[in-house]
């Protein structure tokens, strides 16, 4: 296979017109047929789809985003061959699953039907028996992680006014629609929910262990004053969860949060669901205090005991604009998901890794 073939299809793919568009995707479907599963070329295959992701914004005009997310079942049919692809596709999947644009959606709901399709999740689907079983497990995984990640996904873009729609084609096009019908696409028979059911069962009994920080200090009472718990009617000081724009406003308390939680998503004990939700919060947590490191040491400064109160409070709410900036809700996900804490602050370390601060103007600007 020419690198640089593959690489002007995709070039016209990206800026031609629809003749072109045709064009370049016979030439690569005819790459993609040369290519035997499991090489070195159709590595590479991937790899040039791959490191396009990352250029997607750029393409000027919806039209060419919505053919190179189509030219993508190439790429999608051998994603589950080697270590990663499958993950970084899928995440871009996502990624696509959140833009505005309900064509854009659409389209990879359709393009990534052949992401799943040529997922092997039964001995059917293979010639090969070697290491058959491990691969199938791995590919159940995988499969079981992708429903997973739509579901949480679709409960962020999920609205209090989309309850009173009784089936799934009545709600009104949204995201949340979107990801719904991608789900409910992906288990399309008993085989395939009982392999996500399975996966789902063993989530909500896996234990998270928290998050440790340098610090943010857990566990402080948000109102010492105290409130009274909008559900249990007592007098706390912890608020879980509050409503304040409400008609009538709410302040729940931590426990009542926790258990509304836990009834929500099934958890298995109050313990993981105590774990799993503080993950909501405790990665951002954990970047926040990375920021700070980097504040104390390129400032020279010895302590965060010698920072003032404002000083202070302007360094956590740059963590946390740049933490909602830098990772979209299903980079979130999947750093939810990660029980070590060290490979936790490894990807965050990456992105943190790939800018400068101009600390000056950080002083000017909060």
């Amino acid at each position: 296979m020419q690198q640089t073939e593959l690489q002007d299809c995709i070039e016209k793919i990206k800026t031609g017109g629809k003749n072109d568009i045709k064009t370049a995707n016979k030439n690569i479907e005819q790459l993609w047929r040369g290519l035997e599963r499991g090489t070195g070329e159709r590595k590479m295959f991937l790899d040039i789809f791959i490191s396009e992701f990352g250029n997607f914004e750029n393409i000027k005009n919806e039209s060419n985003k919505i053919a190179f997310i189509s030219s993508l079942k190439y790429a999608f049919m051998g994603a589950d061959e080697f270590d990663d692809c499958f993950e970084t596709c899928k995440r871009f999947v996502l990624f696509c699953m959140c833009n505005s644009s309900g064509h854009i959606r659409q389209a990879m709901i359709y393009a990534s039907e052949y992401l799943i399709m040529f997922l092997r999740l039964r001995a059917s689907d293979s010639n090969n028996r070697e290491n058959d079983e491990e691969d199938l497990a791995k590919n159940r995984n995988r499969f079981g992680k992708f429903i997973w990640d739509i579901e949480q996904m679709a409960d962020h873009y999920n609205k209090k006014e989309y309850n009173k729609y009784k089936y799934v084609e009545n709600l009104p096009p949204s995201i949340y629609k979107s990801l719904i019908r991608m789900q409910y696409d992906f288990i399309r028979n008993d085989y395939y929910e009982k392999i996500y059911q399975e996966y789902k069962n063993k989530k909500l009994s896996e234990f998270l262990p928290q998050l440790t920080f340098k610090y943010t200090k857990l566990g402080v009472d948000t109102i010492k004053e105290g409130f009274i718990c909008s559900v249990c009617k007592k007098s706390k000081k912890r608020i879980g969860s509050s409503y304040m724009h409400n008609k009538k406003p709410k302040m729940i308390c931590e426990d009542c949060a926790i258990d509304s939680y836990m009834n929500a998503y099934g958890y298995k004990t109050r313990e993981v669901a105590t774990a799993r939700r503080r993950r909501l919060f405790d990665v951002g947590y954990l970047f926040q205090d990375m920021i700070v490191d980097r504040y104390l040491a390129e400032n020279n400064i010895s302590s965060i005991g010698k920072l003032s109160t404002d000083e202070m409070q302007n360094i956590f709410m740059l963590g946390k604009d740049m933490y909602n900036t830098f990772f979209d809700k299903g980079d979130k996900i999947e750093l939810e998901e990660i029980a070590d804490q060290e490979d936790i602050k490894k990807k965050l370390q990456a992105v943190l890794d790939g800018g400068n601060f101009d600390w000056e103007i950080f002083k000017e600007n909060y």
